[in-house]
């Protein structure tokens, strides 16, 4: 391998460490233990001997021919009359190899899986998918202290996550002696549904580091990595680097079409990964990166909007970012405070989450006011934030301050991860609403999904009821209070700590507070209406007057022209004009969007549903609807 060849790799994983998955197949093993194809041909060969037959030619014809079927795996050991436990024993001769005394001992790992152990160590990677059905890999990180968690297609498919906050191996064609092994092509043809989803998003979330894999028999895996028989779009964020030796099998036409991958000739995955780790030790050295403030962000996202082809550095800028929010947040909930009480900790924890979120939520909004076709980026940058796993605090120690209970408090803290989303939901659509930018806003309000998972099924749900003011900030309004004052002064409250929070992030991209108040509840009303929108409910007159759903309350009605305080029983007054006049023009100008998929008449039905469950006169918009809608 010509060393100058890994410096991209190095520069990929040093720039976004635990974003690179490997994907490592029986050349990682240094021809220590035999490949699944070397196993089926050895099996087969001992059901001749039993049968005392002889093998002409090819081992997997000859049994096709003998036995008019493709061999698996189950099939193999039934030939062979093998009784419960006795699979073990006959494998185990393969999962060994003799030592200076001829006995049979297991295996140690390569010089590549302890190099890749310390790079798991490192947190450079986290995430490992194999074709091997041996330890070597969990025995090199167990030797770093790293208990790994290892996936099967028996797992639980909540176990099969994304999120890089622990070291995951998949291994794809089973886990010897736990599971049966994937090792015939009639095996390797398909997988379990679950192992597919999860590969699916694996390949969507991370870049692909591919070692030692032939892809030659492996014909199902080739299917999901060429995005055959996958039912959604799938976003591509990282490269994929594949490791071939000279005058290896080349890389199947599918993949290379789908996944563009950058080729590396080396000699050995010992070497490679070896010359990897050292550049990268070598980048580390003289990288040194400090968080953004929110004008460097702003700033940066500028420039780049006034290159030719912004797009190309634009979205690694945004994931990059996105990613070390994520981290951020994984690591602040395992994180406790140095305050000693339960007030201090959710404190620090929301002012921490807002710190690390701010730049990305002024990047995001950057580019909501300035571009209305980077679309696809500022929505997968929120599913990615919206999707993120709950990590369990730890609360034993803290002086409760109030009569809570320790359940309560720990949802709030748990509530608390949806923060940045919310962060970059509304100032990204405060901007896109004073732009006048309707795909943005679509993308921004609609497109997001929740991901919810039942057996094998993904399920993608709306994200209002979630991911809202009054949800993720509602726990403690006097702990919210208390803070808002600190920060703001006296006279502010716990409803207006996100909205001044907010102003602090975006005020450079509007010329006052007023300004920005009108924008925000033009953005809280267009919420508020696809809400409505997705509900699809039959709305009761007035309904809203004395439950207000969480999504729908909004700082207009909480802080009227008087400055009082919401109150349903009170007489409503109109909306506030400047949302009036906006929407008074929302039919010109939103005319050839994607806004509301290109329906306003969904928009106009949610918009005469907000008036009627408020009580209030519905404002004009001059949509009309068809004759079956009201």
């Amino acid at each position: 391998m010509i060393s100058d060849d890994v410096i991209p790799v190095a520069f990929a994983v040093a720039s976004s460490p635990k974003r690179y998955a490997l994907l490592l197949g029986s050349g990682i093993s240094g021809g220590k233990l035999p490949t699944g194809r070397e196993i089926t041909r050895g099996l087969i060969q001992r059901i001749a001997a039993v049968s005392v037959e002889r093998i002409d030619g090819d081992t997997l014809d000859w049994y096709r021919r003998r036995y008019r079927g493709e061999p698996t795996f189950p099939g193999l050991f039934k030939m062979l009359k093998a009784r419960d436990g006795d699979e073990e024993a006959i494998l185990d001769g393969y999962f060994t190899i003799a030592d200076e005394e001829g006995k049979r001992i297991a295996p140690g790992p390569t010089p590549a899986h302890r190099t890749i152990a310390v790079m798991v160590k490192e947190g450079l990677i986290g995430l490992i998918v194999t074709t091997n059905f041996d330890n070597l890999m969990e025995r090199a990180l167990l030797d770093q202290g790293i208990q790994p968690v290892v996936i099967t297609e028996l797992s639980d498919p909540e176990m099969m996550s994304v999120f890089p906050d622990r070291c995951r191996i998949v291994k794809v064609n089973g886990d010897y002696p736990s599971t049966d092994l994937r090792m015939t092509p009639e095996d390797l043809k398909d997988y379990d549904p679950n192992i597919k989803d999860y590969l699916h998003r694996i390949i969507s979330e991370y870049g692909l580091i591919i070692c030692g894999w032939s892809a030659k028999d492996d014909t199902g895996l080739v299917r999901i990595l060429a995005g055959e028989e996958h039912d959604r779009e799938r976003v591509r964020r990282y490269s994929t680097i594949w490791c071939r030796r000279k005058g290896s099998t080349p890389i199947p036409a599918a993949v290379a079409e789908t996944l563009h991958p950058s080729e590396i000739e080396i000699t050995s995955a010992d070497e490679f990964f070896a010359e990897l780790h050292s550049r990268i030790e070598v980048l580390r050295r003289y990288d040194h990166k400090e968080p953004m403030s929110v004008s460097t962000a702003v700033q940066k996202v500028k420039r780049i909007l006034r290159e030719q082809r912004p797009e190309l550095v634009l979205a690694d800028l945004i994931h990059e970012e996105t990613d070390r929010v994520l981290e951020s947040i994984a690591a602040r909930q395992r994180r406790q405070s140095a305050g000693t009480n339960s007030k201090e900790n959710y404190q620090a924890m929301l002012r921490d989450l807002e710190d690390t979120a701010a730049p990305l939520a002024a990047m995001v909004a950057t580019v909501a006011h300035y571009n209305d076709t980077s679309t696809d980026l500022v929505t997968d940058m929120l599913v990615r934030l919206i999707n993120i796993p709950p990590v369990a605090p730890e609360i034993a120690g803290f002086q409760n301050t109030e009569p809570r209970t320790d359940q309560g408090y720990t949802r709030g803290l748990l509530l608390l991860r949806y923060y940045p989303a919310l962060l970059a939901i509304y100032a990204s659509g405060i901007a896109a609403a004073r732009a006048r930018h309707f795909n943005m806003l679509e993308a921004i309000i609609r497109r997001p999904k929740r991901y919810r998972y039942g057996g094998t099924l993904q399920e993608t749900v709306p994200i209002y009821d979630l991911v809202n003011i009054a949800n993720v900030l509602g726990f403690n309004p006097g702990w919210l209070t208390d803070l808002a004052q600190d920060r703001f002064g006296s006279d502010a409250s716990y409803r207006d700590y996100p909205y001044l929070a907010l102003y602090a992030i975006l005020q450079g991209l509007f010329p006052n507070r007023y300004a920005f108040y009108e924008s925000l509840d033009i953005f809280e009303y267009i919420f508020g209406i696809a809400y409505l929108a997705e509900a699809g409910d039959e709305i009761r007159p007035e309904e809203f007057r004395s439950s207000m759903p969480r999504p729908l309350q909004a700082r207009h009605w909480y802080r009227l022209h008087d400055g009082l305080p919401f109150n349903p029983a009170a007489s409503l007054p109109p909306l506030p004009l400047h949302v009036v006049t906006y929407l008074a023009d929302i039919k010109r100008r939103s005319a050839g969007s994607d806004f509301f998929g290109g329906d306003l008449s969904a928009f106009e039905q949610a918009n005469r549903n907000y008036a009627k469950a408020f009580g209030i006169g519905c404002p004009e918009t001059g949509i009309e609807l068809p004759e079956s809608g009201e």
